[in-house]
């Protein structure tokens, strides 16, 4: 496993700029005890612009309302359906 670790500066409340693999706008969408909405808006070196929404949560299954708020920071983002990506099939994470 590949490990990176970077540090954003804070901009304003909820929004981080962080230096890597060119500039990043990282924002926190949505917080609450059981799951965090984020997205990152990335410029890189060559000036492409790329857009990332994620939710992680500590539970297995999300909220309807959270799931919601997902779907619809992708749209605003231009974000296609067919582009967003389960990766909680991938848990590797020890039972309890």
């Amino acid at each position: 496993m590949c490990e990176k670790q970077v540090t954003g500066v804070r901009q304003r409340l909820f929004v981080y700029h962080v230096d890597y693999a060119g500039e990043n706008e990282v924002t926190i969408l949505h917080l609450s005890p059981d799951a965090i909405i984020g997205s990152i808006h990335n410029v890189d070196e060559e000036g492409k612009e790329t857009d990332f929404v994620a939710i992680l949560s500590k539970r297995d299954r999300i909220s309807y309302l959270v799931h919601r708020r997902f779907k619809r920071e992708t749209r605003k983002r231009g974000i296609p359906e067919e582009n967003i990506v389960n990766f909680s099939d991938n848990d590797d994470c020890p039972e309890e």
